[in-house]
């Protein structure tokens, strides 16, 4: 489920050397209707930056490294001849690096150490761009194409992106706010905080903090021992969670899920239509009183707390219980919730 960065390797099939550029120094690449921009590398700073109605790409590559010192006339050599190259295609423009293809410098332990450290600023058209990237910043405002990033170590931060955004980030921090477009984030260790996102939006964090925000469309969450805030969400929830923690405030919409042994609680403010099973893991849920919704828990080891007007029945396997919320008189919604040693709570008293 959790991908991880395994190459930072572009292949092209056929290409034209637009130029070879020395370090700090920056260039004009004229762009067409089908092309897109691709950027691979290892260390440093991506600024996307949309200019007017312009139909060309800057491009900026500086480099912001000094020279390591303490290493032979060799190495000094390989880390000298460590040139970055722009490339045009009949559908990519792309941004890469001629490292040294030699094996000796790859097996070297200290071989990533002395790789140089660029800052590469894009100015112009928005084009759909690709990043694959191995540590290292990459930041985009107000680009209208989509946008897709690798990243091994270090920081995405997007805003008011409208287009498609999917992230791959090993371990660092994935950053997105107003966004019009699909969000899909994909980390191992990483802290990821989404707000205000018109669109689909999918996230599987393994074991970060996760925290999401003001959401139109339904959300699908993945989590194995993470933490996880969600807030003001307008569409379906379907989360994924092994023995972490889920905390959902406001979401008007469906509930689905499976949770092992962690924690889940969850105020919903539209009409309950929620579906949960669980193992060990504690289920909290508490729905609006207007709501006379149908009530159909069970737990074979755990608790049931419910409103008194429901009766909890036990039988020789299994604590069930099955009625209706007594609300102001809106006899709609559904809770369906089951557990294995976890307690099942339902409140409806908003």
């Amino acid at each position: 489920m959790f991908r991880l960065l395994t190459c930072f390797a572009l292949c092209l099939f056929v290409s034209t050397s637009y130029a070879e550029i020395e370090s700090s120094k920056s260039f004009n690449v004229p762009v067409n209707s089908n092309q897109k921009l691709v950027i691979t590398g290892f260390k440093g700073t991506i600024d996307l930056i949309p200019s007017g109605d312009s139909q060309n790409l800057r491009i900026k590559i500086e480099r912001v490294s000094t020279s390591p010192t303490g290493f032979g006339d060799e190495v000094q050599a390989w880390i000298s001849a460590w040139v970055p190259k722009v490339e045009k295609t009949e559908k990519a423009i792309s941004v890469k690096f001629q490292e040294p293809a030699l094996r000796e410098f790859w097996e070297r332990k200290d071989s990533f150490v002395v790789i140089p450290e660029y800052k590469i600023q894009v100015t112009g058209i928005s084009v759909p761009t690709e990043v694959y990237w191995a540590k290292g910043v990459v930041n985009a405002r107000d680009w209208k194409s989509a946008l897709n990033v690798t990243l091994n170590t270090g920081e995405v931060d997007f805003s008011k992106i409208e287009g498609e955004v999917k992230a791959f980030v090993q371990s660092g921090s994935v950053k997105i706010s107003d966004q019009k477009g699909g969000v899909f984030v994909n980390t191992y260790d990483g802290k990821v905080m989404i707000r205000n996102v018109d669109g689909q939006t999918e996230i599987e964090n393994f074991s970060g903090l996760t925290s999401v925000d003001k959401i139109q469309g339904n959300l699908r969450l993945s989590s194995y021992n993470g933490k996880t805030k969600i807030s003001d969400i307008k569409g379906g929830l379907n989360f994924d969670m092994k023995v972490g923690t889920l905390d959902i405030d406001d979401l008007d919409g469906s509930l689905r899920g499976e949770n092992g042994d962690g924690t889940v609680k969850a105020r919903i403010s539209g009409t309950p239509d929620v579906r949960v099973r669980s193992a060990a893991g504690s289920v909290n849920l508490r729905v609006p009183h207007k709501y006379a919704a149908q009530v159909n828990v069970g737990s074979s080891e755990g608790e049931l707390r419910i409103p008194g007007n429901i009766r909890v029945q036990r039988g020789d396997n299994m604590r069930w219980a099955v009625g209706r919320l007594q609300g102001g008189g809106e006899r709609e919604g559904q809770i369906f919730a089951r557990s294995q040693s976890g307690n099942i709570v339902v409140n409806a008293n908003e």
